[in-house]
C-alpha cells in the first residue's frame, strides 16, 4: 500500500487511485477499508488534504464598546514583598 500511495513524483494518490493500484495485483477480503484506513492515517495526507468546505461566516456589525469592560481582571499585586495574582474590578 504505500508504494501504491507513494508512488508518482512523491504525490500522495488519495483512496481511490491507491486503492485501484493495489487492487492490479493483490485482493484481500477487506481490501477497500484496510486501504481507507491506510490513506486516513497518512501523515502527509492528513497535513496537506483538503479540509473540507466549511462555510464562512457572513460578516455581522459590532456593537462598539465605549467603557471598560465589566468582568473582573486578574493582574499581579505586590504586597508584603511578594508578588501575588490579585483581581480587581473596573
Amino acid at each position: 500500500m504505500v508504494i501504491a500511495h507513494e508512488s508518482g513524483m512523491a504525490d500522495q494518490q488519495g483512496i481511490a487511485k491507491t486503492y485501484d493500484k493495489v487492487m492490479t495485483k493483490f485482493f484481500w477480503p477487506g481490501i477497500h477499508g484496510d486501504v481507507l484506513r491506510f490513506c486516513q492515517s497518512c501523515d502527509i495526507c492528513q497535513r496537506t488534504g483538503d479540509k473540507g468546505r466549511t462555510a464562512k461566516a457572513p460578516l455581522q456589525q459590532m456593537e462598539l464598546i465605549d467603557r471598560p469592560i465589566d468582568r473582573p481582571q486578574e493582574s499581579h499585586c505586590q504586597s508584603g514583598g511578594t508578588n501575588h495574582p490579585c483581581i480587581r474590578q473596573w
